[in-house]
């Protein structure tokens, strides 16, 4: 699973409890996790998938749900 299709897709992010990554969801056997980074200096978000970064953003995308 790559970051470009993941962008488009609707996801419903589920709440983690942790301020440094607030997010995660399986998908397709999966686990995603949205890390914050120390923006500005950092992309707001950080996407990983099962533990590795795929992709650095700083707009939530439309399609995901908190």
């Amino acid at each position: 699973m790559t970051a470009g299709p993941l962008l488009d897709r609707r996801i419903r992010w589920e709440t983690t409890g942790d301020p440094r990554e607030p997010h995660r969801v399986t998908l397709d056997g999966q686990t995603l996790l949205i890390r914050l980074g120390e923006f500005p200096a950092e992309a707001l978000y950080t996407l990983l998938i099962d533990g590795e970064v795929v992709a650095e953003f700083d707009a939530w995308p439309a399609l995901w749900v908190r």
